[in-house]
């Protein structure tokens, strides 16, 4: 059998190419190993976001149920107010006809459900009268004065210019004597 005859450098040189090839080999395994490290890592992270978007899909969809619901019985509540309102101008449009009568104003509201004591809707309609009286007073007195500045303009003496005054100044002294009096009436 004939021998091979290995040159010590050329051995040592394969040695040093398949050295730096398994050197080329792990450090192409360590990338491969992180990169699948990293692709993992992002799964990770991916699928945890897509947990979190279906959970907050699902809090969407119930809050999108109770604004739903919210506006139904905000219409339902609607459709309320407007029959209230419409029944409260009903019983104002009686109760205007009817001002002046105690016994119609009450039936009036208790018929409604308002539970109103006599003597509250005697003191309204008293309040109505002594407003309607005040305002009588001064009507009065605003024609008074009226009719005394149109005869002031009238005349040119300076007597009947005093004369008008002081009867200005006898309406206010009876209008303040006749609010006054109403005031002790309805005190």
């Amino acid at each position: 059998m004939d021998k091979i005859l290995v040159d010590k450098d050329m051995v040592l040189g394969l040695v040093s190419k398949y050295n730096s090839l398994v050197d080329s080999h792990n450090r192409v395994v360590g990338y491969l190993l992180a990169y699948k490290d990293k692709v993992k890592s992002d799964m990770i992270q991916m699928s945890n976001h897509i947990n979190e978007l279906e959970a907050y899909q699902e809090e969407l969809h119930d809050v999108i149920e109770s604004l739903q619901a919210d506006i139904e019985t905000l219409e339902d509540n609607e459709e309320e107010l407007n029959d209230t309102i419409e029944g409260l101008n009903n019983i104002i449009e009686e109760l205007c006809e009817n001002i002046g009568d105690h016994e119609i104003i009450e039936s009036v509201l208790n018929k409604n459900g308002y539970e109103v004591e006599t003597e509250v809707v005697v003191e309204v309609a008293d309040l109505v009268d002594f407003e309607t009286s005040l305002m009588d007073i001064l009507k009065q007195i605003l024609e008074e004065a009226h009719s005394e500045i149109n005869n002031q303009s009238e005349s040119g003496n300076q007597d009947s210019k005093k004369e008008s005054s002081e009867n200005l100044d006898i309406s206010e002294e009876e209008l303040l004597l006749k609010i006054s009096s109403l005031l002790k009436k309805y005190n």
